[in-house]
């Protein structure tokens, strides 16, 4: 077992500068446990992270010493390497919210079977689902061949199905006709399928770039993909849904311009193009929101009892599966394969139909 940790670091306000930190590991305290990170994902979704970082907290879940640098969350795949914590063994696999580096040591409170919760004293008052972490010995569907996807698709899954649940039961705002822009992304793709399976009513647009517009077409989800330039090719006098996953400014005004009053609502999702987000003129700000699961699900926990979780999770399997059969995966096993990685994911560049995965193994 190494003694050295690692992590990449971004600075928060240009993350175009990055680097990697280094040290050695701490003694481990009383009931706490060393997790070592051996899988994640890197999609848009954790460029999103930073870019709302300090609003909703994200840059706190693994604060860095030093002022002006942060760490990104990834979701991935960990074993205990040390434990100070009785009922949790060293060569345990765990499911969870990481830094983007070598090892995590938690504080494991409200532990069961199935999972534990991250106790330690900064990540108090932050979102309860990112401070859960699965214990997957017991879980009848990990299939350790099945981690790259699940990584990939989990985190962005759960968002959908509780996006595409909101969006039915506000019987999509009034609209019949919905749009997903970016919708080469993720979880825009996720939140498609959840909305087919569930019923959709209405037509389902996609939204991507020249680039990615023959991709999305292949997967096949959308009733029909434009490009953002034929943005006029939305039809007037029928009500738009807008469902936005990259906060692009540009792409939301031209939209809202043209619909006009067609457009009932705007709900955005993400906000991974970071330099074109920051043009609001022309906006309808009046009929846009941002949508927020952790609020959502904390609601809907509330109202069925727990229900919510177990049908999100049987949902997540699926698309899980069936992104299986036409995601391939990139992965980045050394530094200079990570640093790539991210930027390729940063400058938007990385096909809708892969899927980048990281590799810590042995990156100190």
């Amino acid at each position: 077992m190494t003694d050295q940790w690692c992590r990449f670091e971004v600075f928060k306000d240009e993350f175009t500068k990055t680097r990697w930190v280094e040290g050695a590991l701490p003694p481990l305290g009383d009931g706490e446990v060393r997790l070592a990170l051996s899988t994640a994902s890197f999609t848009s979704n954790n460029i999103t992270y930073g870019i709302v970082g300090e609003q909703y907290g994200y840059w706190r879940f693994f604060p860095v010493e030093e002022e002006g640098w942060g760490c990104l969350p990834v979701w991935g795949f960990a074993d205990i390497v040390e434990s100070r914590a009785e009922g949790l063994e060293v060569g345990e696999r765990i499911y969870g919210y990481f830094p983007m580096g070598s090892h995590l040591t938690v504080t494991p409170v409200k532990v069961a079977p199935h999972k534990f919760t991250d106790g330690a004293a900064h990540r108090q008052g932050l979102p309860g689902p990112y401070n859960y972490y699965e214990r997957l010995a017991v879980d009848p569907n990990y299939a350790r061949e099945m981690e790259p996807h699940h990584s990939l698709f989990a985190p962005l899954a759960s968002t959908a199905y509780g996006l595409a649940e909101w969006v039915s039961r506000s019987d999509y705002q009034g609209a019949d006709v919905i749009v997903c822009l970016s919708a080469s992304s993720k979880t825009s793709l996720s939140t498609a399928i959840y909305l087919k399976s569930m019923g959709v009513a209405g037509k389902l647009v996609g939204m991507t770039s020249e680039r990615n517009k023959s991709v999305v077409e292949k997967i096949g989800v959308y009733d029909e993909v434009i490009t953002y330039d034929d943005y006029a090719a939305l039809e007037k006098g029928r009500g738009h849904l807008i469902l936005d996953f990259a906060g692009n400014g540009v792409v939301t005004a031209n939209v809202h311009q043209h619909l006009g009053d067609d457009m009932l609502h705007h709900t955005v999702v993400g906000a991974s193009h970071a330099q074109a987000q920051r043009r609001i003129d022309g906006v309808i700000a009046e009929r846009s929101e941002v949508f927020f699961l952790p609020t959502y699900m904390d609601q809907r926990l509330k109202e069925t009892d727990g229900k919510f979780i177990t049908d999100m999770r049987a949902a997540m399997i699926d698309v899980t599966k069936q992104a299986a059969g036409w995601m391939e995966l990139d992965r980045a096993a050394d530094r200079d394969a990570i640093e790539k990685l991210y930027n390729t994911v940063r400058e938007g560049r990385i096909a809708p139909d892969h899927g980048g995965i990281l590799q810590f193994d042995h990156i100190c």
